[in-house]
């Protein structure tokens, strides 16, 4: 998924793997799995969670670590912003 490129900060290899396993262990297409909740542990021992995850798994983690809201802004930035484009083998589409 990240090829020839260094990963900038802490927050971008949390979202490249994230959104990874939303393509790989949910089936998601491009688009979804970039829209889904992300939570953000590269600030220590705190995990940021995106307000938008179930109140579930946002217990799950407060039960395991100290977690904080991380508001959806434009600046500063609480989760990275990545982007991608996914080439379908079969069809030879690209999406992103």
């Amino acid at each position: 998924m990240v090829r020839d490129r260094r990963i900038g900060r802490a927050q971008d290899l949390s979202a490249v793997l994230q959104i990874a396993s939303f393509l790989i262990d949910h089936g998601m297409s491009l688009e979804d799995a970039f829209h889904q909740p992300r939570i953000d542990a590269s600030g220590g021992e705190r995990v940021g969670v995106d307000p938008r995850l179930p109140q579930d798994v946002k217990n799950a983690l407060s039960g395991r670590f100290p977690v904080h809201p991380a508001e959806l802004t434009v600046y500063p930035a609480n989760f990275a912003c990545p982007s991608a484009v996914l080439n379908d083998l079969t069809t030879g589409k690209r999406f992103g």
